[in-house]
């Protein structure tokens, strides 16, 4: 293994997805709910004067007026179920699916009860992290560069190269490429990608990987963060009953596209070396701030200049703060 240098290096950055996490909140209060064909439902509006429900109230609907779906669970998902459809909808496509709607103080949607149980994941994550940003109630930004460090210092190099790699999808493998190519929508609702893997599965250039990690100490600071990454989502699921996805990189922005290539309840790392062969074919909508109208015109007037910006390493500088170097590029498309 390399020497290290601290702060010579880029920092290692983790991104954390709750799976489902409505639902997952869901089946944690009722585990009726678990293994079954489930969604939960918005407050249906223009309903004043109905009783407020509160979480602990019976939340099923089996008729009457409903709201947008906002969260699907994988078996619905698989009986054709998606965020885009009403409760009714759904229940035409999938006879059989649960409906819990979400609960009601003042006459308004309440979710409280999703928010605390985000927090909750926070906290357990902060035990172990340098810094975390909540990105949204079910997303999370990690500084893990210490705890890889301590990591490194204290296990053997082929430890940590067989716990990565056992548990950790690569970004430029052939199962990744093709995932990154589904648009951010299709990410969003659920695809046929969306599966879970047999270990095996994961090999894919590991070997490759490891081989030249020996002389790589970036590379070996992000394979202790897949590690690090890893032991996290294990102990979010022991402790909070929620699995979740996760994704291992040198910036927030890449770590968080690492993360959604696989789901549920898997890991990717993104190395510096496979931006370019992710990127290749990458729909621009999964970037943040590059969706609709929007990302059509930096893939058609700024794509060279977008591309180049991501090889010499988006995102240095602060870890959890603002990526300064992504949002100059960005105002300087809009001025265009």
């Amino acid at each position: 293994m390399p020497p290290l240098q601290r702060g010579a290096l880029p920092p290692v950055v983790g991104f954390i997805d709750m799976d489902c996490f409505y639902v997952a909140v869901e089946r944690a209060r009722d585990p009726r709910l678990l293994g079954k064909p489930c969604a939960v439902v918005q407050y249906p509006t223009g309903q004043r004067g109905r009783p407020d429900l509160r979480p602990e109230d019976d939340r099923w609907r089996t008729g009457g007026p409903m709201g947008g779906i906002i969260a699907v669970s994988y078996e619905a998902r698989a009986r054709g179920v998606t965020r885009q459809m009403s409760g009714a909808e759904a229940k035409k496509v999938c006879p059989e699916v649960i409906l819990v709607q979400v609960p009601t103080a003042f006459g308004k949607a309440d979710l409280q009860i999703y928010k605390d149980a985000g927090d909750a994941v926070v906290d357990l994550l902060a035990s172990r992290c340098d810094a975390t940003e909540k990105r949204s109630v079910d997303e999370v930004a990690i500084d893990i560069t210490g705890a890889a460090e301590h990591l490194l210092a204290s296990r053997a190099a082929a430890e940590l190269g067989a716990a990565a790699s056992a548990a950790t999808h690569l970004a430029d493998s052939a199962l990744s490429v093709d995932a990154a190519k589904v648009t951010r929508s299709s990410a969003r609702q659920g695809h046929d990608k969306q599966q879970s893997r047999d270990t095996s599965e994961l090999a894919d250039g590991w070997e490759e990987v490891l081989r030249r990690a020996a002389s790589d100490p970036v590379a070996w600071r992000l394979i202790a963060g897949a590690v690090v990454v890893k032991e996290l989502r294990q102990q979010v699921e022991s402790t909070l009953g929620f699995t979740c996805s996760g994704g291992v990189a040198t910036n927030k922005v890449l770590a968080k596209l690492g993360c959604g290539l696989h789901k549920p309840n898997q890991q990717t790392l993104l190395l510096p070396h496979a931006a370019p062969v992710l990127l290749k074919d990458l729909p621009l909508d999964r970037l943040p701030g590059l969706g609709g109208d929007f990302g059509q015109a930096v893939k058609s007037r700024h794509f060279a200049d977008f591309a180049a910006c991501w090889v010499v390493g988006l995102g240095s500088g602060s870890l959890v703060g603002r990526n300064h170097r992504y949002e100059r590029f960005l105002e300087s498309v809009e001025t265009c």
